[in-house]
């Protein structure tokens, strides 16, 4: 049987959770060829990056949905849910 403990994510963990998340699209992204890369969702990326650069703040609401099938063939499904709040430090530009 598998077991797993939930626990309720922190502030640190969802912004380094984010992170790695936005870093490996990144990386994905960089990894293929050139040609491959729709114009189209290039542009919409780069305007998404362009718009959230220019926030000083933003939040994000997730709800989770995890299906683990366990050793006796049973489906479970675990849920949550997560908020992330960004607010930018002030800097002395």
């Amino acid at each position: 049987m598998i077991q797993r403990c939930v626990k309720p994510p922190t502030r640190r963990r969802l912004v380094q959770a984010t992170g790695v998340a936005l870093s490996l699209g990144l990386a994905v992204g960089a990894m293929a060829a050139e040609p491959t890369v729709d114009p189209e969702a290039d542009r919409i990326l780069r305007a998404m990056s362009t718009y959230l650069g220019g926030l000083t703040a933003f939040s994000v609401r997730a709800d989770v949905d995890d299906e683990v099938i366990d050793l006796a063939g049973q489906k479970l499904q675990l849920s949550s849910s997560a908020s992330l709040i960004l607010e930018r430090a002030a800097s002395g530009r």
